[in-house]
């Protein structure tokens, strides 16, 4: 099985997103680029959602709202998801569609009523698509197993728990289960099964026909088989239950890790209260620096700054009349004045008919016959005489327009950049107060505390039944080779004997037979999980200091790391978060290729803790397509662009399909481009790892010289 396409409508924030997945054998990769908080999870649920319906979810996500936060209150909303996929069936292929579809209405304070989910499975004919008879959950199971879930469908901050978390127990389950459905082991242990119940049918008729001790031995030998069945089945309900707390313990964990990464509210508040008080301050800093450059504007010293060439050029007109006598000129008032005054300036008499004030009214008369144009002229220069001396002081004390201006347009703009920054500041942290949920962070800690507690009772009765079940298999033995002993004795017909000789030696048959086969099927996948393994971490063992000197999948379903020495490595504590997801990801493609299945690989951010040399090996490892006569496969990768950092290159060369999902909560502070939409919304664009485009872009998207604008509108 193989994805085409998937349509989401209205699943979380993706009210109407399309993806395209790569089906091509020479380029099995499909590459969905993403940011943190960009929907990467919300497409991985849908998915699930989808082909299994809720009990796909997670268990801690079964029950919380799958319609968007901004959906209005009582308003039915109709969440469908739409998955196109093909599957070989001989020599052909075959185009199927899954359409699942619900109806749920948002209530306050995030509770929902929901309709009846409606699921249908089409498949494409010479006449179109039409409707698969039968059950479309269980067609669908037998082509994905919902069991392995999450082999197929993985989220790369839990992959490394496959491995890891529960102790040897939990991974001997996961392998061991993953093991027997995609082997399709499954059919051969039912058949087993029923024969125990054929050879259990003919000892009860045998102890019949035999006597009472016999029938009593017989009956006692049923009891234990039943006791060891019921305890099996507890036993397998009690570590699905336990998978299930694990789950929903570790979602718990990651969304309440993920709120208090944003922030105390009371710090946050106290930084909000600063930041107010900086930008009050910033902003009046702000008028009185343009009330200074309005004061300058309107000073002498702009007049002299802007028009100070002419000016001096006509000082120099003004110095050259001077110099010739014509100006300045005898002030007029000061004569009037002193004849008013009948004295001089000098001191000498200006009374009637006086020779000294005869002259003194012939100059009168003569400086009246001066021109209008002189006059200014003289008024001209007593006043640059003046404004020269301030301007030839302004320019020694550099208090000049020109300083002046530069300074307090600095100033301006630097204050300016911080009433900016301020702002922005500001935004993102009343983005994050509005982001903080004190009753949501008590609820999650309760439900932490509650499943952690659930956690610990579950394995305690986990530990409890596995003694129980080794005593009654213990006894189990004893009792039957009683029964034999007694049987041997007794007379009991041959006919009974040999139908049970025969149902028990089929039973036999297919038991060693399924052992063979895991034993072998084990080998193999043990091989090739070690042989990826060491390709990805880059160990040569031949090096001495080598931490690992490989892996290996024992009979007994484990996984052992191996270490110098003939050490041995715990998974659990013993091996980094890198290694883990290396090891997860060698053993889920070693089984896959094993077994031949072909069936969608789809990880979201696989190459967290992973750099370097590491993370080039691991992209290579999981993408390389197949070689010969192998089966093809096709693997989706949900990338940051910090994982796609550095393999360009690599994934250019092996990717089919490229898409980039982006959310405009992400704007101002990230996304570049304002969207036309009033609420949050996640859209999806065809830009390649390469490009960007107005949905997209972020802030230093261009600051990549391979990154490109994509042109793209989404």
């Amino acid at each position: 099985m193989r994805l085409v396409a998937a349509h989401i409508r209205n699943f979380k924030l993706l009210e109407d997103v399309r993806l395209e997945f790569s089906t091509e054998r020479d380029r099995p990769l499909t590459v969905i680029r993403a940011e943190n908080g960009s929907g990467k999870t919300s497409v991985l649920y849908a998915l699930l959602w989808g082909l299994y319906g809720p009990q796909g979810l997670p268990s801690g996500a079964q029950t919380v709202r799958l319609t968007s936060s901004a959906a209005p209150v009582g308003v039915p909303v109709e969440i469908q998801v739409i998955v196109e996929f093909e599957r070989v069936e001989g020599d052909e292929s075959t185009s199927y569609r899954v359409i699942r579809t619900m109806l749920e209405t948002p209530k306050g304070n995030d509770s929902f009523e929901r309709g009846q989910n409606r699921l249908r499975l089409l498949k494409r004919t010479t006449s179109g698509f039409e409707d698969v008879p039968g059950d479309p959950n269980t067609v669908i199971a037998k082509f994905l197993p919902p069991r392995l879930k999450s082999v197929f469908f993985t989220d790369g901050d839990d992959v490394q728990r496959f491995i890891s978390g529960e102790g040897m127990h939990g991974r001997q389950e996961r392998v061991h289960e993953a093991i027997k459905a995609l082997l399709g082991l499954d059919k051969m242990r039912i058949a087993s099964e029923d024969l125990e119940h054929v050879v259990s049918k003919c000892r009860r008729e045998a102890a019949q026909s035999a006597g009472a001790d016999l029938e009593a031995l017989e009956r006692r030998l049923a009891e234990l088989s039943d006791q060891i069945g019921r305890t099996d089945q507890e036993l397998a309900t009690v570590r699905t239950r336990r998978q299930a707390i694990a789950s929903d313990r570790d979602a718990a964990q990651k969304e309440l890790t993920e709120l208090r990464s944003i922030g105390d509210i009371d710090a946050i508040n106290a930084q909000i209260k600063r930041l107010e008080h900086s930008l009050a301050e910033f902003e009046e800093r702000d008028q009185t620096l343009l009330e200074d450059m309005r004061t300058a504007i309107s000073s002498q010293s702009a007049s002299w700054a802007l028009a100070g060439s002419k000016l001096l050029a006509g000082f120099d007109v003004l110095d050259k009349l001077a110099g010739r006598g014509v100006i300045p000129g005898a002030s007029l008032e000061v004569l009037v004045d002193r004849l008013d005054l009948k004295k001089c300036i000098c001191n000498a008499d200006l009374s009637d008919g006086s020779t000294a004030r005869r002259n003194v009214e012939q100059l009168l008369a003569e400086q009246r016959k001066v021109s209008e144009h002189r006059g200014h002229q003289t008024q001209t220069f007593h006043s640059a005489r003046l404004g020269r001396a301030e301007y030839l002081a302004a320019c020694e004390g550099k208090t000049d327009f020109v300083s002046q201006r530069k300074r307090v347009l600095a100033a301006f703009a630097a204050n300016r950049d911080k009433i900016k920054q301020t702002g922005a500041d500001l935004e993102v942290l009343r983005e994050k107060r509005a982001s903080i949920d004190d009753e949501q962070v008590r609820r999650l800690t309760d439900r932490l505390s509650n499943a952690q507690a659930k956690f610990a009772e579950a394995s305690e009765s986990i530990g409890r039944l596995e003694t129980q079940l080794a005593a009654l298999r213990e006894r189990h033995s004893l009792a039957k080779a009683e029964y034999e002993t007694a049987e041997k004795a007794a007379k009991v017909s041959k006919l009974l004997v040999t139908k049970r000789a025969v149902a028990d030696d089929l039973k036999q048959l297919i038991t060693r037979t399924l052992q063979v086969l895991e034993v072998d099927h084990v080998r193999q996948v043990s091989v090739r999980m070690n042989d990826m393994f060491m390709g990805i971490v880059g160990t040569d063992t031949a090096q001495a200091g080598a931490v690992f000197q490989g892996v290996t999948l024992t009979p007994e379903f484990d996984i052992v790391v191996r270490a110098a020495g003939e050490g041995q490595l715990d998974p659990d504590f013993e091996v980094n978060g890198a290694s883990k997801r290396a090891l997860t990801l060698s053993f889920i493609w070693a089984l896959m290729e094993v077994s031949g299945q072909v069936a969608p690989r789809i990880i979201d951010t696989p190459l967290g803790m992973t750099s370097g040399g590491v993370k080039t090996r691991m992209v290579d490892a999981i993408t390389r397509p197949p070689q010969g006569n192998s089966p093809a496969y096709q693997v989706v990768l949900f990338l940051t662009r910090s994982e796609i950092s550095e393999i360009e290159s690599l994934i250019d060369d092996r990717v089919g399909k490229s898409q980039t999902l982006s959310c405009n909560n992400h704007y101002p502070v990230d996304l570049v481009h304002k969207w036309d939409c009033d609420h949050p919304i996640v859209r999806v664009c065809g830009c390649t790892i390469r490009q960007f485009c107005e949905v997209c872009e972020r802030r230093y998207d261009d600051a990549h010289s391979l990154v490109a604008r994509g042109g793209h509108n989404g």
